[in-house]
């Protein structure tokens, strides 16, 4: 797309050919803005590697960028290919979510997911060392997008989400999720 707007451009003065640069670049912006919303909507990587990949990879990508130490530690066997959608992609939108508000706010030294596949039960922890917030105050008082999301999520999954926290004590996030 950017490309025919520049091809447009070079039959115009030099400030034509400006502002078709500049469309360019916004288009070709917006595209790639597209297309990651497009993969963030449902990672491909979930489909083409599974749950425990797919969080592998996804804490990989964050410990480059991150001070606070990062552990990925599974318990249990995976039953990766009757794990249905929903269930995945509520894990990992949860996982993703917890790790960015343990990172983003909590300024942990150490953060670890934890995955345990049950017969019929996936749980997943995502507990930090970081500074913590007093539950009880934080969804009464002024309840956070992120927490309100996880919640939505595991209640539409058929799951339950325990969050606990307490000021200097870190924050430990809990999903249980039916695999049926």
């Amino acid at each position: 797309m950017g490309y025919h707007i520049l091809a447009l451009g070079q039959q115009g003065s030099e400030a034509q050919k400006e502002k078709a640069k500049s469309l360019a670049d916004v288009a070709s912006s917006a595209a790639e803005a597209l297309r990651r919303m497009a993969i963030d909507l449902h990672p491909l990587v979930l489909d083409q590697l599974g749950l425990t990949a797919a969080i592998a990879q996804h804490i990989s990508s964050l410990d480059d960028e991150s001070q606070a130490e990062l552990e990925l530690q599974i318990e249990g066997e995976p039953v990766e290919g009757s794990l249905p959608d929903d269930v995945a992609l509520t894990a990992y939108r949860v996982c993703q979510e917890a790790l960015a508000n343990a990172l983003k706010h909590g300024e942990p030294r150490h953060v670890i997911v934890e995955l345990v596949w049950e017969p019929h039960l996936l749980t997943l922890k995502v507990n930090d060392d970081g500074r913590g917030f007093i539950t009880n105050q934080i969804e009464k008082d002024s309840p956070k997008l992120g927490l309100i999301l996880m919640r939505e999520r595991a209640k539409l999954a058929k799951g339950s989400l325990i969050v606990n926290s307490g000021l200097g004590d870190g924050t430990a996030i809990r999903l249980e999720l039916p695999l049926r």
